[in-house]
């Protein structure tokens, strides 16, 4: 089965520049032009607000590929730009789960946590401190 958000070049995502409440969103498997003037005349969820009301956030190469795959983007954060994904809940499915963080960020933080562990153990078996 395709799914864009495995394999696209560019996601745009459209979201509300106060609350961060995520206005429309697409995949390309391509590098289309980036026009706001054009999405704004010709997307409904855009027209329903002020120009200056919305923000556009662009992705590329598969930027947070995983999370968009295994969840749905809920929000963007306005100041950070962050994104906040939820996730099915395989045990209560009325009540998804939304982590604090990407599971893209998770991983790196984990990974560069453990090369650090990994780090100071070499250290004391070489009696290093």
């Amino acid at each position: 089965m395709y799914n864009a958000y495995n394999t696209y070049k560019v996601m745009k995502i459209y979201y509300d520049k106060v609350t961060g409440e995520v206005l429309f969103d697409q995949a390309y498997n391509y590098v289309p032009v980036l026009n706001f003037d054009n999405d704004y005349a010709n997307l409904t969820s855009l027209k329903q607000r002020t120009k200056e009301s919305i923000a556009l956030l662009v992705l590329r190469d598969g930027e947070y590929a995983q999370s968009f795959q295994e969840g749905t983007l809920i929000k963007v954060d306005p100041e950070t730009q962050e994104l906040t994904f939820e996730y099915p809940n395989p045990e209560n499915p009325e009540e998804p789960i939304i982590p604090n963080k990407p599971f893209e960020e998770q991983l790196a933080e984990t990974i560069a946590y453990s090369v650090e562990l990994d780090f100071r153990l070499t250290k004391l078996e070489l009696g290093l401190n």
